[in-house]
């Protein structure tokens, strides 16, 4: 199967040996498992936490039993959920803010936010082991664009990096929630949550 969400496209298969790194124009392979996420990106890693790979598991897990919610082993638990359409995810998160720039925490990820349209994130990025992201307001979206350390370009999309994005322009406009875009286009919403934030997007998905 095929799934797409937050700017990210998946193809999921029965073993690790189905997998074939030719193939192009796809985030990478989730290997089906009920309990924990497996995940090898599009260069062949294998990387222990992905939101949008997280989401997935959680996604196919749920229409299997029949279930609003589930929790998926990435690097600790993540709570998956159903909202309507939308397919959430709901992480506790360490946020701190110093002015220019912003980091968030997460179990399994930092990310370096710069509410800034173009800041001069490249020594950031090559100097330290956060994922960079930084962001411009319109109206009532933000849009969000990422850079994750060890790839050799900007990404379509990033769960962890459009949560940490919207985490910090609700932190700095004491809002509850607010609506972003990635650089593939795809919307999602970033809200405040009893244990942390929470990010929702559309999930679509097709056979073979």
């Amino acid at each position: 199967m095929r799934f797409r969400i937050g700017g990210d496209t998946f193809v999921v298969v029965k073993s690790e040996e189905e997998i074939d790194l030719r193939v192009r124009e796809i985030s990478g392979w989730i290997v089906e498992d009920e309990e924990k996420l497996i995940y090898i990106n599009y260069l062949g890693k294998k990387v222990p936490f992905c939101g949008n790979a997280t989401r997935v598991v959680g996604f196919m897990n749920m229409m299997r039993k029949n279930l609003r919610d589930y929790v998926v082993w990435a690097e600790g638990p993540k709570k998956v959920y159903l909202n309507g359409n939308m397919v959430g995810i709901e992480l506790e998160v360490e946020y701190r803010n110093f002015g220019e720039f912003s980091t968030v925490h997460m179990e399994g990820v930092k990310h370096m936010v710069f509410p800034s349209e173009n800041p001069n994130f490249k020594p950031f990025l090559e100097n330290t082991d956060y994922h960079i992201n930084f962001y411009k307001p319109f109206g009532e979206i933000i849009f969000v664009r990422t850079w994750e350390q060890g790839h050799p370009s900007e990404a379509l999309g990033c769960a962890t990096g459009s949560l940490s994005a919207g985490i910090d322009y609700i932190m700095r406009k004491s809002f509850h929630t607010v609506f972003v875009k990635t650089l593939s286009g795809d919307w999602g919403r970033v809200s405040i949550s009893g244990k942390g934030f929470t990010l929702e997007n559309p999930i679509e998905y097709e056979e073979g």
